[in-house]
């Protein structure tokens, strides 16, 4: 699952940096922290204020165009990644750290489809004012353990700050509105990246509505006694909710956050399972994963060659993830290519290396360069292979850009009106 919302300057430091919960590991990511020399963990109380504030990270000049008050001003949008139960109870009650890395890794590979698609800002140029795409950003990323009602609960606090730097080298503040669009599109994407690599530890999946997952074999009573928050969320809403009432509701239930030690909490959710019987799954192998850190090698490099991997899609997904996952593109691909004009009543075929796309009423076929067909009625085919699919996603990128520059151009004629 991932949530979003604001957070001012005079609320995020004492929250994230005083410890209000259980912390993990913490550290600077992005292309923006790189250009300001921020790197590893998130330990200097005053550099984290001044990044907060608007300010460089010895507090000497101010990275912002306009002046606003450093108290109230948007200090960062917080993009909480949050694992699925079995994964925390995997992570933090049997302590497979492997399944950590996973996690921390598939939320850093969001971050760098944000910074890449997403990172903008509005600035006047020429006398018009408009949105431009910058490719950085400055993020601090907090790893927490615990729910409020104390359930394990593994996951990642991204502080995208308020500041990015534009091609001229000046710093403007983060245009942030596409994100917060494409939020639900984003959780399913760290979903996915999450799912992958999980598999690929050796464990066994399930796919579940809206886009998320649980690793095979725990009992569903064994997760809902350590889903207090959730449960608390569930009983607030009807059963067929959306993802934005649910949203609503974890606003709406939180409740005051209880102090206590990492060792006492650990010791606590362990008496817990033993008394439920629980018994863990265990990976059919293990890989080693790198650790996360903030400069820019490829974080993904342990999870991309396996000498046994299988090159249909199906091998390594669950048909009904893919079939989400499916749905999604074709609208996003539908949309863009409709709208240039390649694609209507009037032209039902339309050729691009390596696809060829068909109309059919309300639904688009996709065949691959040799007469292949990939996708069809909403879903992938049984001969959907792992290119295709990995040429698909980079195309429906393209798809998602070309609907961002839409919008910011509707957005600049309206400014301009």
């Amino acid at each position: 699952m991932l949530t979003a919302k604001n957070v001012s300057t005079n609320k995020v430091s004492d929250y994230f940096v005083k410890g209000h919960l259980q912390k993990l590991d913490s550290r600077w990511y992005g292309k923006g922290a790189q250009r300001l020399k921020l790197s590893g963990e998130v330990n200097n109380q005053e550099v984290f204020e001044n990044i907060c504030a608007g300010l460089s990270p010895d507090g000497s000049e101010k990275l912002s165009k306009r002046f606003l008050n450093p108290k109230s001003r948007r200090a960062a949008c917080d993009f909480t990644f949050s694992a699925p139960k079995s994964i925390s109870l995997i992570a933090l009650v049997a302590e497979d750290k492997e399944i950590i890395k996973a996690h921390q890794l598939a939320v850093e590979q969001t971050l760098d489809l944000i910074e890449e698609q997403y990172a903008s800002t509005r600035a006047t140029i020429g006398g018009r004012r408009q949105i431009f795409n910058t490719g950085n950003l400055v993020v601090a990323e907090f790893d927490h353990i615990e729910s409020r009602e104390l359930d394990p609960h593994l996951h990642t606090h991204a502080l995208i700050m308020n500041m990015t730097q534009l091609h001229s080298g000046e710093w403007y503040s983060n245009f942030n509105d596409l994100i917060f669009k494409s939020k639900k599109l984003l959780g399913m994407y760290y979903q996915s990246c999450l799912a992958e690599k999980v598999q690929k530890l050796g464990y066994s999946v399930e796919h579940n509505d809206h886009g998320q997952f649980e690793i095979k074999g725990f009992k569903q009573q064994d997760k809902e006694e350590f889903s207090k928050r959730r449960l608390k969320i569930l009983a607030s809403v009807s059963q067929k909710s959306t993802w934005s009432e649910r949203e609503k509701a974890w606003i709406s239930t939180r409740t005051p956050k209880v102090n206590i030690e990492i060792e006492e909490l650990k010791q606590k959710w362990v008496q817990e399972a033993t008394k439920l019987n629980i018994i863990f799954p265990k990976p059919r192998l293990k890989l080693d994963i790198t650790v996360p850190s903030s400069n820019q090698q490829d974080l993904n490099q342990d999870f991309k060659d396996s000498e046994n991997e299988e090159n249909l899609i199906y091998t390594q997904y669950n048909a009904e993830f893919l079939r989400s996952i499916a749905q999604n593109m074709e609208k996003i691909i539908s949309t863009v290519l409709e709208d240039i004009g390649v694609l209507d009543d009037n032209n039902q075929v339309f050729e691009t290396n390596p696809f060829t796309f068909y109309k059919q009423e309300d639904t688009i076929l996709i065949q691959r360069y040799d007469g292949t067909e990939i996708l069809k009625d909403g879903k992938f085919t049984s001969e959907t292979s792992l290119e295709d699919f990995e040429n698909l996603q980079e195309f429906t990128l393209i798809a998602i850009e070309h609907i961002q520059e839409s919008q910011s151009e509707n957005l600049n004629r309206g400014i301009r009106r």
